[in-house]
């Protein structure tokens, strides 16, 4: 049996067809510092393929309601990513609060 080995890097349209986001998106996440190309091929960006990884969790952090200066200080960039755990709290006190206001707004 073969084994089939995964590239290590990626190109920016690799990268777009597998995590479904805009090239612009993921250009900009860059902009942002939140992810880092390892360089080019042609004038095509390339990026390891941990980015996958690290684009899922700027997209979880996003449903949560991080912005992207929050996701940027929770650590997502850095290879291991550290959890601010007292930001996650905020953020799920900040979530709470909204959620106990939508439902006096209901009631």
């Amino acid at each position: 049996m073969t084994e089939i080995k995964q590239p290590i890097e990626m190109d920016i349209t690799e990268v777009v067809k597998a995590t479904g986001l805009a090239s612009s998106a993921i250009r900009y996440y860059e902009k942002k510092g939140l992810i880092h190309s390892i360089g080019r091929k042609g004038l095509k960006r390339v990026y390891h393929r941990d980015v996958l990884m690290r684009l899922a969790l700027i997209s979880l952090a996003q449903q949560a309601h991080f912005s992207l200066d929050e996701i940027a200080q929770l650590s997502v960039n850095q290879k291991v990513p550290e959890i601010n755990r007292n930001m996650v709290h905020s953020k799920i006190e900040e979530i709470d609060t909204k959620i106990s206001e939508l439902i006096q707004l209901r009631d």
